[in-house]
């Protein structure tokens, strides 16, 4: 067996059991932990997102061994970001491939170029790889970079098939790892994890449905997320909660308690309805008019999601709604 394929194997196995052992929070950190000895790097960038066009921040990315800062300093200077994003449009229009800084530009042009001369100088970024890879169903990218201190150490044709083996297992292991974290949650609740553009990574079906009656998605992206990153938010009978983490927003939807959605004249029409009153019941026991109740009804069926009187009686009956 190669040097490629032995260290490939040693690392889809280590990648899939961090996928599934640890928390969202800590993955990618874990991860490239496991990758320092085996690539022989020093420092390190992945980004999860699905926009492509906007410039690079801090809350995009995780870093590994790189300083608060690192990921926006470009922005400052216009020919550096100039070159980042040419260097990057080049590896995002090839997926799956791993370049070397120096299969993009010659030798003496990445030593003078002011994306060198300027930034990574100043990190002792003297070497890199990099990957892309792109989501097909959502064209979510991830972007996966690996540097090295030593400007004698450069990566050998071995390490780049390595790195660009193992690509495809960091972003199924990343997958893994997201998805392994809704089962261990909130019976209740609903689960995704989004970009800080607001497009989504992963997520749950009833998440999704649930966004999208509120008409809060418009394709895969939620703007309401984007604007939000860090708070609970109650929006249409949603109860929204976000937390970002290193470029990615982790999202917990639940519907907000019925005492909140329904009015008083709602819930009292509901207890009624429990008790299996038909509309005229209801209308004479809370003196109002057939079509008050009726008209009450078809929002309170629009507000459970339902489409019947039984759906409506058996939801409110999971839902305690007689405590």
């Amino acid at each position: 067996m190669s040097y490629a394929s032995n260290k490939t194997a040693i690392l889809i196995k280590d990648i899939y059991k961090l996928a599934y052992q640890t928390p969202v929070t800590s993955f990618k950190d874990k991860v490239f932990y496991t990758l320092k000895p085996i690539l022989e790097i020093d420092a390190g960038t992945w980004i999860t997102r699905g926009e492509t066009d906007a410039h690079f921040y801090e809350s995009d990315a995780y870093t590994f061994c790189l300083p608060d800062g690192f990921i926006q300093e470009p922005i400052h200077f216009n020919s550096v970001s100039e070159q980042i994003q040419n260097i990057y449009s080049i590896i995002y229009n090839n997926p799956g491939r791993t370049f070397d800084i120096l299969d993009i530009l010659t030798e003496s042009e990445w030593y003078n170029s002011e994306l060198y001369q300027l930034y990574c100088k100043k990190y002792q970024l003297s070497h890199s790889l990099m990957t892309t890879q792109i989501e097909p169903h959502n064209q979510v990218v991830n972007l996966v970079t690996y540097a090295r201190h030593d400007a004698d150490k450069i990566f050998t044709s071995e390490e780049k098939q390595l790195s660009e083996w193992v690509q495809p297992c960091l972003v199924d292991g990343l997958k893994i790892n997201l998805l392994n974290q809704f089962q261990h949650q909130n019976k209740d609740a609903f689960y995704g994890v989004f970009d800080t553009f607001g497009h989504i990574i992963e997520a749950e079906d009833s998440l999704i449905s649930l966004l999208q009656q509120s008409t809060l998605l418009q394709g895969a992206h939620c703007e309401l997320i984007r604007d939000n990153p860090d708070c609970l938010i109650d929006h249409q009978g949603l109860m929204i909660q976000s937390k970002s983490h290193e470029g990615l927003i982790l999202v917990e939807v639940m519907k907000s308690p019925l005492s909140k959605q329904l009015s008083s004249r709602q819930l009292d029409i509901c207890h009624h309805l429990i008790a299996g009153k038909s509309n005229k019941e209801i209308a004479k026991a809370l003196k109002l008019a057939p079509n008050t109740v009726n008209n009450h009804l078809k929002r309170i069926f629009n507000i459970l999601n339902v489409t019947s009187r039984h759906q409506a009686i058996g939801y409110l009956m999971r839902q305690d709604i007689l405590q």
